[in-house]
């Protein structure tokens, strides 16, 4: 969801008397911890100034979130140390049940992730 769409769900589940159960404070909930896991993700781009997040949820049961990470820091690091830098972060901003909503998150290189374009493409 965009953030126009999570600040109106939040705003949505408020007025409907915030009862965490109904459908519009669980899309509240959700956003919150969409962007709590955009945030750790960002902070394990560190230096990097502007990392490309990009998350998606799934659609049913049970929910989950995924995504691919774009960064200069993931230059020269090879993936298993990619995903324990992203992952340290994550342990950090998460519950244990919250860490069980993420699903997987690629981490390339702008490079990297152009080069697997074009070989999409190319199929």
């Amino acid at each position: 969801m965009a953030r126009r769409e999570c600040a109106d769900a939040q705003r949505a589940s408020f007025y409907v008397g915030r009862n965490p159960g109904s459908v519009r404070g669980i899309a509240a909930r959700m956003c919150e911890l969409k962007q709590r896991i955009a945030n750790a993700l960002k902070d394990a781009c560190l230096p990097d100034p502007a990392p490309t997040i990009r998350l998606e949820e799934s659609i049913g049961a049970p929910y989950r979130i995924g995504g691919v990470v774009l960064s200069t820091v993931f230059e020269n690091i090879d993936p298993a140390q990619r995903q324990d830098r992203i992952w340290q972060k994550l342990d950090l901003a998460l519950s244990l049940s919250e860490r069980r909503t993420v699903s997987f998150i690629l981490t390339e290189t702008q490079v990297e992730y152009e080069v697997l374009r074009a070989d999409d493409r190319a199929v």
